[in-house]
């Protein structure tokens, strides 16, 4: 990204263009990453852990950012990914 007015360029999305999942999801370690395929995953980088199943960490953040942007209560229906217990991701980001 870059910022014409002040010359600035930066990796990171700016907090001033992101919705409000995306600022939720900067208020946890976690991040959502996509593995080849399309499959997801989430990695913490403060612990180095990857996992194919949603923290809960970020649910709570994603679902308390979707009560603020629609109104209604978070749900906490899992995706159906046809995997019950998925193997760690053992690939690095």
């Amino acid at each position: 990204f870059y910022h014409a007015a002040t010359k600035q360029s930066s990796w990171e999305k700016p907090k001033e263009l992101m919705d409000k999942v995306e600022l939720a999801d900067a208020t946890t370690a976690w991040k959502e990453y996509s593995a080849p395929g399309g499959r997801r995953y989430y990695y913490n980088k403060l612990t180095k852990q990857s996992r194919w199943t949603m923290p809960d960490e970020l649910k709570e953040a994603r679902g308390t950012a979707k009560v603020v942007t629609d109104g209604a209560a978070p749900t906490n229906e899992k995706p159906a990914t046809g995997i019950d217990n998925p193997p760690p991701v053992s690939q690095s980001v």
